[in-house]
């Protein structure tokens, strides 16, 4: 069996890393081929050439860690549903009681809020609110 996993891993410190790294010794010394084409690298740009890259012919299934606030994976994951329909996704969520719809990028003028210090950058995401809820179809009218 050939997994693709999307985590970040150590040397990240990271909760979510170190249970990644764990997951992935584990499932190695079941006889498991765990693929991790997201190591290391932070860029969405790069995460999907990394994607596009992977002969997806040879993957059984792909496993998501989310939460921590970032959207690699969770982006991944969304492409890889398109792209790669017949290919099994799924996902661990981690503190999922504090997870927040959040925009990967944010539009003007909230992205000069971005580069201030907390708390304006959750601020920004929380102005962007409504927007999001209605993009992912969960506002009402949506």
């Amino acid at each position: 069996m050939r997994i693709v996993l999307l985590a970040p891993l150590p040397p990240e410190q990271t909760g979510i890393a170190d249970y990644a790294a764990h997951f992935c010794t584990a499932l190695r010394g079941l006889g498991i081929e765990v693929l991790t084409p997201l190591a290391g690298c932070h860029d969405l740009t790069q995460q999907l050439s990394r994607l596009k890259a992977v002969d997806w012919s040879t993957v059984d299934l792909v496993h998501a860690e989310l939460g921590g606030g970032r959207f690699g994976e969770f982006q991944s994951l969304e492409y890889l549903s398109s792209a790669q329909p017949q290919i099994p996704l799924t996902a661990t969520v981690h503190d999922p009681e504090r997870l927040i719809w959040r925009r990967a990028r944010l539009f003007w003028p909230l992205t000069l809020l971005e580069r201030l210090p907390h708390p304006m950058p959750q601020a920004a995401a929380l102005l962007a609110d409504p927007l999001t809820l209605h993009e992912g179809g969960v506002w009402p009218g949506a």
